[in-house]
C-alpha cells in the first residue's frame, strides 16, 4: 500500500509519521501489522490507540513507551505478540507488566467503588 494511500487514522499511518524505522524492526513487524488488519476489536479501540499516541509524541516520551502502548494495545486485543519481541526489549516489558498490574487495581477499586 502507498503512504498516499493510507488513511491518516491509522497506527501504520502514525508510526510512519513519528516513528522511523530503526525505533520500528525491533517490535513492529510486518506480521504483527498484518495482524492488526484483520482484527475487529483493534479496529474498534484504533482511534483511542492513535488519540493516546499523539498524546505521548506531545510529551515527547520515548520509543519504549510507544511500543508499550502499542504492545499492550494488541495484546488485550487478542493480537498475538511473540514472546521474542518482549525478551528482546526488557523496558518494554516492565512498561507493559507494568500496565497490567495497573489495570488489576483500577479493577479492584471499581469492584470497591460499587460496593461502598
Amino acid at each position: 500500500m502507498k503512504a498516499s494511500t493510507i488513511p491518516s487514522n491509522t497506527l501504520d499511518a502514525w508510526t510512519r509519521r513519528y516513528l522511523d524505522a530503526g525505533d520500528l524492526l525491533a517490535w513492529l513487524t510486518e506480521n504483527l501489522r498484518a495482524s492488526t488488519h484483520a482484527n475487529v476489536a483493534f479496529a474498534r479501540v484504533e482511534p483511542e490507540l492513535i488519540q493516546t499516541l499523539d498524546v505521548l509524541q506531545a510529551l515527547r516520551t520515548d520509543a519504549e513507551t510507544f511500543a508499550a502502548c502499542i504492545l499492550h494495545t494488541l495484546q488485550q486485543c487478542g493480537v498475538p505478540v511473540a514472546e521474542t519481541v518482549l525478551a528482546a526489549t526488557p523496558q518494554v516489558r516492565q512498561l507493559i507488566e507494568g500496565q497490567r498490574a495497573a489495570e488489576k487495581v483500577w479493577s479492584l477499586y471499581a469492584a470497591r467503588s460499587v460496593v461502598g
